[in-house]
């Protein structure tokens, strides 16, 4: 098998995919324009038969069937973060990377280990040496 073979391709337009956003295969264009336009109250307009081709080349001709054909792969609205939700997600993560960061030059001593995962917080596991 080549190289080529294993290629994910997105679902939208048959780009190459980075991997499943909202649910669905797809790339970093229809990642962001699902994002942009799903949230939108706009109702959007075909200028041909509401059933346009959609790959790399014509995706960005229309919006309504690009945004129907996000739907119909299975991309989901309910999983776009609001600007809260996202910085909560960053918080999240930059307390995991210290939790590890903290693991791993502690040593993964079994002491501080368990102390910090009985408490659930990275700051007590932070504040206890």
């Amino acid at each position: 098998m080549t190289d080529q073979e294993f290629i994910k391709k997105c679902l939208v337009c048959g780009d190459r995919a980075i991997g499943n956003n909202f649910d669905a295969l797809s790339c970093e264009s229809c990642k962001a324009f699902f994002r942009r336009n799903a949230v939108k109250n706009k109702e959007l307009k075909c200028h041909f038969d509401d059933n346009c081709e959609i790959d790399v080349l014509t995706r960005r001709f229309c919006k309504k069937c690009r945004l129907k054909k996000c739907y119909a792969i299975g991309m989901k609205k309910d999983w776009i973060l609001s600007s809260d939700e996202k910085k909560e997600r960053k918080c999240k993560i930059e307390m995991n990377k210290k939790r590890r960061k903290n693991s791993v030059v502690s040593n993964q001593d079994s002491t501080s280990c368990s102390q910090s995962c009985s408490s659930g917080s990275p700051e007590s596991a932070d504040n206890q040496d």
